[in-house]
């Protein structure tokens, strides 16, 4: 989702997609976390200043009221996921 938002070298591909999909995005809590927290690095590291910082996160705060489903993690869901992890190992 950065890469929708942000100038990376699959934004444009990722533009294409969201603007190509017919259904509702469905994410996590997390996906919102997240996202907050890889543009708030990009700030940190001086890839976006204050003001793209700012314009960025209107946008994604725009996204998310009008484009996104948020479903809730649940305890069920991280032990699922741990179970996952361990597997792949």
């Amino acid at each position: 989702m950065v890469s929708a938002f942000t100038a990376e070298a699959q934004s444009e591909d990722v533009r294409a997609w969201l603007s190509r999909r017919s259904d509702t995005l469905a994410v996590s809590h997390w996906v919102i976390t997240e996202f907050s927290g890889a543009l708030a690095m990009k700030r940190r590291l001086g890839v976006i200043d204050t003001a793209g910082w700012n314009g960025v996160m209107k946008a994604w705060q725009r996204f998310c009221a009008g484009e996104l489903h948020v479903e809730s993690v649940t305890e069920t869901d991280l032990r699922w996921r741990q179970r996952c992890s361990i597997a792949v190992i």
